[in-house]
């Protein structure tokens, strides 16, 4: 069965050939749908913007200290507030990677609030039943040339992410959580 990869288009850079393209117009429940359509899907690789203010009105800078608030996906993004609606894709998805600015962050006072990364890290794990990979830092990446690093088996990209920057975990359903690096 295919890999997928799904770029909301706020994140400069072409998309990848064969990829599903949304955007600030894009239901997120149009989304899932089509997704959960696919039969299995081994790797889903969702690049967007991580959020850095509840709401999605400010994404994840250079110079941020935190992140965490959820992903910049389609036109309500995907938040603690609606994450249960990934619940659609549990026995389709194996792993889902996130390549989006600190979505696994959580700042010294956001535990248990809108901004606790961690905590939509693992529900995002719980609801689907899949795997999340996701960092806990900005993430650099170049537009319009190189190929991907850790989803080599998609082929080559257009938006060239690299080596993750930071610490890196994988967030298991069931709560367990591994670092890979």
């Amino acid at each position: 069965m295919p890999n997928v990869i799904v770029h909301d288009s706020r994140l400069e850079g072409r998309s990848p050939t064969g990829s599903i393209v949304v955007g600030e117009t894009s239901s997120l429940a149009t989304l899932l749908g089509r997704l959960s359509s696919y039969r299995e899907i081994p790797r889903l690789a969702i690049m967007c913007h991580g959020l850095t203010a509840h709401r999605g009105n400010n994404i994840c800078r250079k110079n941020d200290l935190f992140g965490g608030f959820g992903l910049q996906l389609c036109a309500t993004g995907l938040t603690l507030e609606n994450v249960q609606h990934t619940q659609r894709l549990q026995g389709v998805v194996e792993t889902i990677i996130l390549y989006a600015c600190a979505p696994a962050h959580t700042a010294r006072g956001n535990g248990a609030t809108q901004g606790d990364g961690w905590r939509f890290c693992q529900e995002l794990a719980t609801y689907t039943n899949a795997n999340i990979v996701a960092s806990t830092v900005i993430q650099e990446y170049r537009p319009f040339r190189g190929t991907w690093d850790y989803l080599s088996t998609l082929g080559g990209g257009i938006v060239n992410f690299g080596h993750w920057e930071g610490p890196l975990f994988k967030f298991r359903p069931g709560g367990a959580v591994t670092r890979l690096q």
